[in-house]
């Protein structure tokens, strides 16, 4: 495990708060420990830890892991083994993680909360992250392999892979997601990636129907989502995203590019 030091020290450069290394330094090596372990033929990694994890390391940080399950599993042979990480970090890193608790969204997907005790020594019920399993889900991009990046200086030479998302799925799933709820770092995402060229923009907006219609969404709500949740927008985004970047966009600007991105690609 790296010293208070060392998170002190990234934490400055990246002018982001102490907890919020923290809680990506286990972040990593969960994945780490996923990656060594057999669960990993089972789970595909997605959303927007995926994006700086496995593709942009100065990507925003996060506090939750997401993925899809690949393979038929009931939750409780999914938690059992997830729990066999908590050995392998222990023994590997001295990393403590236990679970907080385990909910089942209504459709019966499984999210799972964990307490941590990482680098700086917290109590361990004052620390904790969620990951998040989607059962039954539409892949309509093909899946890479690619290595878990990292700046920590205990992890930056493993050579771990996992099966991630390509950034042409992610893209497509949070735009679903957009017209779904209302999380404004899936704006973030959506606009990030358009302004800096991660997808193949041609091949979503030849994909993203299929996608949808396996969602039961419309192509056309894309058109007027932005004004929509407009409000609800601007009163979340400040709170939810300053702590995960050292200088956050306006929403407005967010907002007014979005839109000229998805006219020029034609999915508005």
């Amino acid at each position: 495990m790296i010293p208070p030091g060392e998170v002190a020290r990234l934490a400055h450069r990246a002018r982001v708060s102490d907890k919020t290394i923290e809680a990506d330094y286990v972040l990593t090596w969960t994945l780490l420990a996923l990656a060594n372990l057999s669960l990993r033929n089972t789970l595909a990694f997605k959303g927007g830890t995926a994006l700086k994890k496995m593709y942009v390391p100065d990507y925003r940080f996060s506090e939750d892991l997401d993925f899809t399950v690949l393979e038929k599993i009931s939750n409780a042979d999914l938690l059992v083994e997830f729990e066999k990480l908590f050995v392998w970090l222990r023994r590997e890193v001295n990393l403590t993680v236990a679970v907080r608790r385990l909910e089942i969204h209504v459709t019966g997907n499984p999210a799972l909360y964990l307490n941590y005790i990482g680098p700086l020594q917290g109590n361990l019920e004052s620390r904790f992250f969620k990951v998040d399993f989607t059962h039954n889900e539409q892949i309509v991009f093909p899946l890479s392999e690619l290595p878990v990046k990292s700046p920590y200086s205990d992890c930056q030479q493993r050579l771990e892979t996992l099966c991630v998302y390509s950034p042409e799925e992610i893209l497509v799933e949070k735009l679903c997601a957009l017209l779904g709820r209302t999380e404004p770092r899936d704006l973030y995402d959506i606009h990030y990636i358009f302004e800096h060229d991660l997808a193949d923009i041609e091949t979503v907006s030849y994909k993203i129907g299929d996608k949808m219609a396996l969602k039961g969404l419309q192509q056309t709500a894309l058109r007027d989502v932005l004004a929509r949740k407009h409000h609800a927008l601007e009163r979340l985004w400040e709170l939810r995203l300053r702590g995960q970047m050292p200088e956050l966009p306006s929403l407005e600007t967010v907002i007014r590019e979005t839109e000229r991105h998805l006219r020029r690609c034609g999915l508005i």
